[in-house]
């Protein structure tokens, strides 16, 4: 996406979002892509019913939408693969994806890459140990192992970044420059770094490393504690990440990781970074991972809550049935159809002022003088009135099984 801040009937940014005094300070690449870990938060969330059928079907949604990288953890802290994940991820290996698909694995114990790669893996990430350690040889001994039997191989660099700084970051993927990385992860689970320092961390390692070591891509990788992820993400990549590592819905342990939609959203409109995502797929792939892992998602979520495009207030129901007469769609600030949602309109205690329900009437071809009008607001009214708790408002369809009653 080229960096507009107003594309008519689609999206209105701010144009100060892409004016040199802002974007100054930015090292961001043209193009960032998705890691996406999915399926890897699933498996780690408290009480989410997994199964391999249901995480073959999120991975198709995820080659849909064209994420690049697709990581699932086979060992997972100080657990190793057992039948299930491993009959899982062979599932999802049997099916022809264009993502990469990468299985994680211990430096320390060999049999676990071998668990990846006979479980069908493109790819596999492995640690090399942690900033602290000045012997990273077991690391790259097992990236070694891993790449003389075919794979592709990432790492993460075994910490997290409350407790790294620039100079040591820099100096380990130097270090590992040399290891045909796809990618560096670097994660944080606490949430305790600002966007802010997100950005001056990113800019100051890659200022200090090699000009090997800028080539490999370094992938943020945080839960969303404090509410930060999305833009600690996006503000990671406007200092030169070349990837974000997320998750649909924002699901994970730890209040969810960086939500994919929203992480996306954010740098293709407010950073004209492109993605390769295919927004309008967005609210179908959360409506997947939902069915799948039976983790509701809030209706106020930003993208894909189903109640991320409701209006309740006077002027903005009139003006979302207005668009539809024109044939386009209230643009606020983005149109809900460019991520696959559509505008949802209700009357509450704040649509009873008449113009939104005349408009309402006269598309139905019903009457809509005033006393119509009027006749049609108290009953709504009455309705309101008999209702006890949340949502207390009428649907668009009550609104219009109400005034064909009302006006017959």
């Amino acid at each position: 996406m080229t960096k507009v801040w107003h594309e008519p009937g689609k999206w209105i940014m701010n144009p100060v979002n892409f004016t040199e005094a802002v974007t100054a300070d930015f090292d961001a690449p043209k193009e960032a892509f998705v890691l996406d870990s999915t399926i890897r938060k699933m498996t780690g969330t408290p009480g989410c019913p997994y199964s391999a059928e249901g995480a073959v079907e999120i991975c198709r949604m995820a080659d849909a939408i064209g994420v690049k990288y697709v990581e699932v953890n086979l060992v997972h802290g100080p657990l190793p693969a057992n039948e299930k994940l491993l009959g899982m991820f062979e599932a999802i290996a049997r099916e022809d994806f264009d993502f990469t698909l990468v299985g994680t694995a211990w430096a320390r114990d060999k049999s676990t890459i071998d668990d990846a790669i006979n479980a069908g893996a493109d790819g596999v990430c492995i640690g090399v140990g942690p900033l602290t350690s000045s012997d990273i040889s077991e690391g790259l001994e097992a990236l070694a192992y891993a790449r003389d039997k075919g794979m592709k191989v990432a790492t993460g660099l075994g910490g997290r970044i409350e407790h790294m700084f620039p100079e040591a970051i820099a100096e380990r993927v130097n270090e590992i420059s040399d290891q045909q990385l796809m990618y560096v992860g670097i994660h944080e689970n606490t949430g305790a770094t600002s966007p802010e320092a997100w950005r001056y961390i990113m800019k100051a390692s890659r200022g200090l490393m090699t000009e090997e070591a800028r080539a490999i891509p370094i992938v943020p990788h945080i839960h969303d504690m404090l509410g930060q992820a999305t833009m600690a993400a996006c503000a990671a990549v406007t200092g030169g990440a070349g990837g974000v590592d997320v998750a649909m819905n924002g699901i994970a342990i730890h209040c969810g990781l960086a939500a994919l939609e929203e992480v996306v959203m954010c740098l293709e409109m407010l950073y004209g970074i492109d993605t390769n995502i295919d927004l309008s797929l967005l609210n179908e792939y959360s409506r997947v991972v939902t069915e799948h892992t039976e983790i509701p998602v809030h209706p106020n979520k930003p993208i894909v809550g189903e109640h991320a495009f409701i209006c309740e207030l006077e002027p903005f129901v009139k003006a979302v049935l207005e668009a539809r007469e024109q044939g386009t769609e209230r643009v606020h600030p983005f149109a809900p159809s460019l991520v696959g949602g559509r505008n949802v309109i209700a009357w509450g205690e704040n649509t009873q002022l008449g113009p939104a329900t005349e408009v309402k009437l006269r598309q139905m071809g019903l009457p809509h003088d005033e006393d119509s009008v009027n006749r049609v607001i108290e009953a709504i009214k009455a309705d309101l009135s008999e209702r006890d708790g949340y949502p207390l408002y009428l649907t668009e369809e009550e609104v219009e099984e109400l005034s064909q009653r009302v006006l017959g």
